[in-house]
């Protein structure tokens, strides 16, 4: 009977997770032929800008190298965490929350190695307010501390000739204005 349930079970779930289930793209892996582990998709190249770039200028420039645009990341927005020196950490989350200057306000996670000992929240503003005017206003609140400031990258990710992955990537690091071009690799867990 249990193994009765097991199949229902496994069938039910699979059955269910039929709609999720898409065919896998086309990728490369290294040396360029196919790999049932791909390191990274072919035809992909992602582009770091330099942080005083805005949306407008970054979208002109990749318009103006005759490729295709998958995608865009310019906005301004950015993080901080905060240190909870005294107070409960869901008041101030609701506190965060309540301000036309924030997108969102969340407890920090301590399960990675360089996260803070103490409680602490990850705060992210919209990118029309300055870091100075959220310094200000954590400092403005008694119980907390500012820890770090986490900037969004500026980055595209561009569709390139399969095969010409590599000399896109030459190419576009000689601007002055990017900091770096990579493929598009593909992470798998361990």
């Amino acid at each position: 009977m249990k193994q009765i349930f097991t199949l229902v079970f496994v069938l039910l779930f699979f059955y269910g997770c039929r709609d999720s289930i898409t065919e896998p793209i086309i990728i490369q892996g290294e040396g360029g032929g196919s790999s049932p582990r791909p390191q990274y998709v072919s035809g992909e190249v992602v582009v770091y800008f330099i942080d005083s770039l805005n949306y407008n200028f970054i979208r002109s420039f990749v318009n103006e190298l005759n490729i295709g645009v998958l995608s865009i990341g310019a906005d301004s927005a950015f993080e901080m965490e905060i240190n909870v020196d005294s107070g409960s950490v869901n008041k101030y989350i609701e506190l965060f929350s309540n301000d036309s200057s924030v997108v969102w306000a969340i407890q920090g996670s301590t399960s990675y190695p360089e996260a803070p000992s103490n409680q602490y929240l990850m705060v992210r503003f919209k990118d029309n307010y300055s870091v100075q005017y959220a310094f200000n206003l954590i400092h403005s609140i008694p119980g907390l501390s500012w820890i770090k400031t986490w900037y969004s990258p500026k980055d595209a990710l561009l569709k390139v000739p399969v095969g010409q992955e590599q000399h896109w990537i030459d190419s576009l690091k000689t601007y002055p204005f990017i900091t770096d071009a990579t493929l598009n690799y593909i992470a798998y867990p361990v």
